[in-house]
């Protein structure tokens, strides 16, 4: 990672501009998870403006603008990559259908490199992180308990519930788009209660440490949170959103305790042991008391032979344009050509319902499947910063990070989740607050 400049703290500039792109990520689900032209549209505006002020301030302060060459030195030249190659696909080919869709699309996809690279700038601070991190699991906590509410309360939904009912979809729409994002919110406070004593003991404005009293009430309210965030997966009947969910957390999980001493003696052995307890319970309740998610376990080979169908009609659809795609955006209406039977004619197919399959046959296989690298990539430097031997009071965001890049990966393959804005802007802001922590050794001497 680049070291910091030698000008003292983060520009308030800067530090506005991350605020305003946080906001956006904790408003941007309620509106209907950003999946509308007009929001997303007014959320990349903000986004952009928060960029270019970003900018203006690294310029004007001389200032180094942060990669994560350190981290990582191929995650920023391939995302650079992938966006030159969008824009010369857009402007040199546009859409089978629409152009104005590619454009659109352009758009959103250019807001998502603006938001990672505003919120790196303004993760010079361990501490900054770990208090955007709070604001996040603050968030989750509300659309946790908004999801809940609005099983039954749906007039308190901004749109019109016409699927889905007595199952919770928040303000999503779609009840596996819901468990993504809270599915990725449990992780976040699952990793954070079982931080270690670095992350738990932080210290106050005045320099008081906090006591282990104090740090072990944080984790019992960060394991609550975590807990309504799982009951709120649970209530969307959502059968990936609850495996995605057991996956994550057994890389939070599992991280953990390999932190654990190698000499811990009987206390790590204990932790080890209720912490596969507890996850052989999570699948166990999973499977005996799921109520909507039993049932649903039941037509599991319906529900998957009628995907196999339709993921057969977009591989012929990817087939037939294997370099270019049909355009950014543009599946819905060029899928109409590759529609066949057993797929139902009496449903409109807008998605691919996978978001590699959708990535293919709307990019190529060699552009579409740069955004596939460029999360493998961010996996492994995660991975590589979890698993260091030293700790530090960011090492849980990473956890939670890379657990996050886990439940996207494995939702992907039978849902369009990670193509709805607020998953995506969810998801990168992980990774930012995971990889974009200046390193303990370049941040002495920073100020706030």
């Amino acid at each position: 990672m680049d070291s910091i400049a030698r000008h003292g703290g983060t520009p308030m500039a800067i530090r506005v501009a991350g605020a305003a792109c946080l906001a956006v990520v904790v408003v941007a689900p309620m509106a209907v998870g950003g999946f509308r032209p007009q929001w997303w549209l007014a959320f990349a505006a903000m986004i952009f403006a928060a960029a270019a002020v970003t900018a203006l301030a690294v310029a004007t302060t001389g200032r180094r603008a942060r990669t994560l060459r350190r981290t990582d030195p191929l995650i920023a030249p391939l995302y650079l990559l992938f966006i030159a190659g969008l824009c010369l696909h857009v402007m040199l080919m546009g859409g089978a259908s629409s152009d104005a869709d590619a454009v659109y699309g352009l758009l959103r996809q250019l807001s998502y490199a603006a938001l990672a690279w505003t919120l790196l700038q303004t993760m010079t601070r361990e501490r900054r992180a770990q208090d955007y991190a709070t604001v996040l699991i603050c968030a989750m906590l509300g659309y946790a308990v908004y999801g809940l509410v609005t099983i039954d309360r749906v007039d308190l939904l901004l749109y019109e519930k016409v699927a889905y009912n007595a199952v919770a979809t928040g303000p999503f729409v779609n009840r596996n788009s819901f468990a993504t994002f809270m599915a990725m919110g449990a992780c976040l406070a699952l990793a954070s209660a079982m931080a270690d004593e670095t992350g738990l003991a932080r210290r106050h404005r005045r320099g008081r440490g906090a006591g282990p009293v104090e740090g072990r009430m944080r984790a019992l309210m960060l394991f609550a949170v975590a807990l309504l965030c799982i009951a709120a997966v649970y209530a969307t009947a959502s059968r990936m959103g609850l495996l995605a969910t057991l996956l994550g957390a057994m890389v939070v999980v599992g991280l953990r305790l390999r932190r654990l001493p190698a000499h811990g003696g009987r206390g790590a052995q204990v932790a080890a042991l209720i912490a596969m307890l507890a996850i052989a319970a999570f699948a166990a309740v999973t499977l005996l008391y799921g109520g909507d998610v039993a049932d649903r376990l039941g037509s599991s080979a319906d529900s998957a032979s009628v995907r196999l169908a339709l993921y057969a009609n977009v591989l012929e659809m990817i087939a037939a344009q294997p370099l270019l795609g049909v355009g950014l955006d543009n599946f819905g209406e060029a899928f109409r050509a590759h529609h066949r039977l057993p797929v139902s004619p009496d449903l409109s197919w807008h998605l691919a319902h996978n978001t590699y399959l959708a990535l293919w046959s709307e990019l190529g296989i060699i552009l579409g499947t740069l955004p596939i690298l460029l999360l493998a990539l961010a996996a492994i430097a995660l991975a590589r910063r979890s698993l260091a031997s030293q700790v530090t009071p960011t090492s849980h965001l990473s956890d939670a990070a890379l657990a996050a890049i886990v439940i996207a990966a494995a939702h992907s393959l039978l849902d369009f989740s990670l193509e709805m804005p607020a998953n995506a802007f969810l998801l990168l802001a992980l990774i930012v607050l995971g990889l974009g922590p200046a390193d303990r050794q370049q941040s002495v001497g920073a100020t706030a």
